[in-house]
């Protein structure tokens, strides 16, 4: 390897080490309904919608929680309906108010691969600016 192909190998790592900081920080960033929307694109982009997060007044809409079930939970305190947000967890609901209350659902990391792997901003501004930058 030539020192010119040497160096240009550590410019593009450096940059792409740049990219996957810029986007990872920007997620970690972002308010809670604002990462949820990017998260909830994600989820239908990969065919995860099992791990969507929902806002809590779609919680009549929910068909995975039986109403019995969500009494239940509630009466033991193990989900609050006066939270924001919902979602399925283990095939249980998890209530929380924001995303950083939430180890559950998700992984920035993950976005951040995808992210860059599709050159897909996820339907976020902020994200379609530094894909535009490093692009």
């Amino acid at each position: 390897m030539t020192p010119f192909e040497r160096a240009n190998k550590e410019f593009l790592s450096k940059m792409d080490d740049a990219l996957f900081s810029s986007i990872y920080a920007t997620l970690h960033s972002m308010l809670s309904n604002e990462l949820i929307k990017v998260h909830n694109e994600y989820c239908f982009k990969t065919d995860s919608q099992d791990s969507i997060i929902y806002e809590m007044f779609q919680i009549d809409n929910c068909e995975e929680i039986e109403p019995l079930e969500l009494a239940r939970l509630t009466y033991d305190g193990k989900f609050n309906p006066y939270n924001k947000y919902y979602g399925i967890y283990n095939e249980k609901p998890v209530s929380f108010n924001s995303v950083a209350d939430d180890d559950y659902f998700i992984f920035p990391e993950e976005i951040t691969d995808y992210i860059i792997e599709n050159n897909d901003a996820l339907g976020n501004d902020k994200i379609a600016n530094i894909l535009k930058i490093f692009g």
